[in-house]
């Protein structure tokens, strides 16, 4: 848990930074001013002296128990261009755990402390490395599960974000300063700023940000993912579909109906999104205690979803239960999409004509479902160069909001002929709040609410 006494000055921090489990490499890390004496202390050079950003090979000594621990390469940072700002060295061992704690467990001997969570961003953010979007995108892209949420991260870690908070800013500041002069020079006879000037600021200062904000619910797809579940009456080759999309047998196929008697998950990377692909019993009148909670259980699955994917087959119209399923989904206001199976067996019928068709079984039409499912949930351009400003955190949209309701009451008061002085009480406000988004003015509680879900060595 993050502490305030994280935040000490001149203690020397060290990490184990690559996951538990066996691996090639394992890397610990030091952050601080005694981390090259420590390193220097344990580590017996097979060559010439530790230089800045080279690696360099040794050996450390466990000299408590007399043997050489590992063979390892030695990497120094000096400070003030390093990841955290202070002198950093990081050693690449050989990915055994046991090797690692000992490391780590002679570094804490030789006076090096265990690190917080994120301790090592912190120290960068504390140290004028990056601001806070720039922190939470390094999270991001940790956690990150596929290709587009790194990428996005990415864009935010080399400060997309910061870019355009900053832009902001500056527009905020330039209405500030010059109402501020208007009041405190308000006998001379120059105008610094007129009404319909500042009104003009206000409103670009307010399409900013409304486009920022906006942007915020397209960004809860790309960070939390998608749910699509595979809904329909029995037999109509759901979990055919299921394993189609997988490319796996993942769920059980039987021609009997009534297979699924529960919902089965599994995650895939579609169009750059985490998509949690749900496969459900099959809708239908039943009496028995263990399909009724089968029913239950896709009903809730229903409930979640972003997508619907309702299976029916080619050759017929929908039958009255699949109208019914259909009625209610668009009475939830449920996106579906009407999939067409078994086009192997039979042509399209009815409302097949119009819809997707597909054959599970022999994956004709499979990949073009896909594509359709991807710009359904993707529509809205989250594999466009716009999305690399989508706010992603939701602490940033409060702020922004809030930066976005005190512009908005300036604005009002600018209407209504207000006192200048009312007008940049509020613009202040928005300045204030602008400024925790990069973290010029975060508080303890802020850094602690952002850290503490960092992993340990980040």
């Amino acid at each position: 848990m993050f502490q305030k006494d994280l935040m000490m000055k001149g203690d020397t921090i060290a990490a184990i930074s690559t996951p538990r489990g066996h691996g090639g490499i394992g890397v610990v890390r030091l952050s601080g001013m005694e981390s090259l004496r420590i390193a220097e202390e344990i580590f017996h050079l097979k060559g010439d002296s530790v230089k800045p950003r080279v690696a360099t090979l040794g050996d450390i000594e466990d000299h408590e128990r007399g043997v050489m621990l590992d063979r390892c390469l030695l990497t120094f940072f000096p400070g003030p261009n390093s990841y955290t700002g202070e002198d950093v060295v990081e050693f690449s061992c050989h990915g055994s755990m046991p090797v690692l704690a000992r490391v780590m467990q002679i570094l804490v001997d030789r006076g090096a402390r265990p690190s917080g969570r994120g301790e090592f961003t912190l120290r960068a953010v504390l140290n004028g490395r990056m601001d806070l979007t720039q922190a939470e995108a390094v999270n991001r892209l940790v956690r990150a599960r596929t290709l587009l949420q790194a990428e996005r991260a990415v864009s935010h870690l080399e400060g997309s974000i910061s870019r355009r908070v900053k832009r902001i800013d500056e527009m905020l500041l330039d209405a500030v300063a010059r109402m501020a002069a208007s009041v405190d020079f308000a006998d001379e006879d120059e105008e610094f700023i007129s009404p319909h000037e500042a009104a003009e600021c206000v409103e670009r200062i307010v399409k900013e940000l409304d486009d920022l904000i906006s942007g915020f619910g397209r960004a809860d797809i790309l960070r939390e993912g998608a749910v699509v579940v595979i809904a329909g009456v029995a037999n109509a080759g759901k979990s055919t579909l299921f394993n189609a999309i997988l490319k796996r047998e993942r769920s059980i196929v039987d021609e009997r109906p009534g297979t699924t008697r529960d919902y089965i998950t599994e995650t895939v990377d579609l169009g750059g999104l985490p998509v949690t692909l749900v496969d459900t019993a099959g809708l239908r009148s039943t009496e028995g205690d263990i399909e009724i909670k089968g029913m239950r259980c896709t009903e809730e699955r229903l409930g979640e979803a972003d997508l619907v994917l309702l299976v029916t087959e080619c050759g017929r119209s929908l039958n009255s239960e699949e109208r019914s399923i259909l009625a209610g989904l668009k009475k939830h206001e449920k996106a579906v999409l009407v999939v067409c199976n078994k086009c192997d067996l039979s042509e399209p019928t009815g409302e097949c004509d119009s819809a997707l068709t597909i054959s599970a079984l022999n994956g004709e039409g499979v990949d073009g479902l896909l594509k359709t499912v991807s710009e359904i949930i993707c529509g809205n351009g989250l594999d466009s160069a716009a999305s690399d400003e989508l706010i992603t955190e939701l602490r940033q949209q409060q702020l922004f909001k809030l930066t976005n309701e005190a512009v908005g009451r300036a604005a009002t008061l600018l209407e209504q002929g207000a006192y200048e002085e009312l007008v940049l009480e509020e613009l202040n406000s928005a300045m204030r709040a602008l400024g925790e988004i990069t973290g010029g003015k975060a508080i303890d509680d802020v850094l602690e609410r952002i850290f503490s879900n960092f992993c340990i060595g980040k």
